[in-house]
């Protein structure tokens, strides 16, 4: 008496979930970051927060193996970020976000540590 039910698989294709959607506004801002769209341009388009997009943007560049941030971050900026990175590290953000007394935003923050984890060695 107590049956399971379970979608079949036609169903479960015709069932758009909550990942595909994110998937595909995912793959949408890579393809805009790819044609050198800006955070506020990629924001705009695919209808996300700017903390989403630049989430989408670290991982951009992470599969992409950019170490230059120079599109998103001016280079001062990255050089100093840089600097801090040595002493406290890549792991957390906090540390660095310290370091810098709330001055330098997570977003900068994500998008500089990810382009160093993509450089050489520190």
């Amino acid at each position: 008496m107590d049956v399971k039910l379970v979608a079949t698989e036609s169903e479960q294709q015709r069932s758009p979930t909550a990942s595909s959607t994110m998937n595909s506004t995912k793959r949408r801002a890579f393809d805009l970051f790819q044609q050198g769209q800006s955070i506020d341009e990629v924001c705009q388009t695919v209808a996300r927060a700017r903390s989403t997009v630049t989430e989408y943007l670290a991982e951009f560049i992470a599969t992409h193996g950019i170490s230059d941030p120079s599109a998103w971050i001016d280079d001062d900026l990255f050089t100093r970020i840089r600097a801090a990175a040595k002493q406290h590290g890549t792991d957390r953000l906090k540390p660095l976000y310290e370091d810098f007394d709330g001055k330098v935003s997570y977003d900068q923050l994500r998008i500089a540590v990810a382009c160093l984890r993509n450089a050489a060695p520190m």
